[in-house]
This record gives C-alpha cells, sequence and structure tokens, in this order.
C-alpha cells in the first residue's frame, strides 16, 4: 500500500516516520462486489449497495 504523510502535501507537517502506527491501523470491512465488477470494470460501491450489505 501507499500512504502520503502531511508533510508531502504541507512543508513542516509530520513525516512518515512521525505518525505513529495506532494511527495506521484501523477497524474494516470488506464488502464483497467482485461480481458487479466483473460484469462492469468502472464500478463504482454506492451507499445503497453498503445499506444492503450491511441488512
Amino acid at each position: 500500500t501507499h500512504v502520503d504523510p502531511p508533510a508531502h502535501f504541507i512543508k513542516g507537517l509530520r513525516t512518515v516516520d512521525q505518525i505513529d502506527l495506532k494511527e495506521m491501523i484501523l477497524p474494516l470491512v470488506i464488502v464483497d462486489v467482485h461480481e458487479e465488477a466483473a460484469k462492469n470494470p468502472d464500478y463504482t460501491l454506492t451507499l445503497e449497495r453498503v445499506k444492503k450489505w450491511e441488512n
């Protein structure tokens, strides 16, 4: 993966070595849309699809 630290955009802000690892690890979920993406390479996940996944 790739990380752009704040200093990448604004001089004087934190560089990647100044970011605590705890700030980089967050909870996540996986919404499996591989079938939709296989049918449509430009598929975009929508709020409606996320709500469908939640139910």
